[in-house]
């Protein structure tokens, strides 16, 4: 949802954690001329600016660069988050699972987390929105428990997601962030920020 589709007087502003997955010294997944850590930094960077455009405040938990291995990182940013006291927290990934032969938008969350799936779903619908320029079944939105597995969902104290929406072992994927960077960007970016901009309206407003 736009800044302009709000819906009036329904959207009480929350606090939402922003990490981007890997760091400099562990940059995660790279393939067909893709590694993550850089994209995860940039569209986190334009995230965290969009929600605070659209009035909802965010911690921005990776905004020093550590030379740690990836658990430590890990468990620094999750410690960093639980003590912020945030409202909800999201990881960005890409994905680089080869299994995933159909389904290349994943938003993990734990068993049980009822909020955490409402901002899985809500994510996984713009992703999927954005990706349709790809055929409608190059992309299916995906929420799942698998999140159980994961130390970032396992270990937040709030409804955590992570987000991995970008298959980079996808030819024409990686082709995409490489050729369009700056557009790629901005368009999963909007997705991210759509997503949670409506989750919180959702959490708002009576069922």
């Amino acid at each position: 949802m736009s800044v302009e589709g709000r819906l009036a007087g329904a959207l009480v502003v929350k606090r939402i954690a922003i990490m981007p997955g890997h760091s400099s010294s562990v940059p995660g997944a790279s393939k067909n001329g893709v590694t993550e850590q850089p994209y995860n930094r940039e569209v986190c960077n334009l995230v965290v600016g969009m929600l605070r455009d659209r009035g909802i405040a965010v911690f921005d938990a990776g905004t020093d660069e550590l030379p740690l291995s990836y658990p430590e990182y890990l468990n620094k940013r999750i410690h960093e988050i639980n003590a912020a006291e945030v409202d909800a927290a999201i990881e960005m990934h890409f994905n680089t699972d080869p299994s995933d032969s159909k389904n290349y938008v994943l938003c993990l969350h734990r068993s049980g987390d009822a909020p955490g799936r409402a901002l899985a779903i809500s994510l996984s619908a713009r992703f999927g929105e954005t990706f349709t320029e790809f055929g409608p079944r190059t992309f299916a939105a995906v929420d799942t428990e698998w999140g159980e597995s994961k130390a970032f969902c396992r270990d937040i104290r709030c409804p955590a997601v992570v987000a991995e929406p970008c298959m980079i072992t996808h030819p024409d994927i990686a082709s995409w962030l490489v050729d369009d960077r700056p557009r790629a960007v901005e368009m999963l970016s909007l997705a991210y920020a759509d997503g949670i901009e409506h989750w919180c309206i959702e959490q708002e407003t009576p069922a």
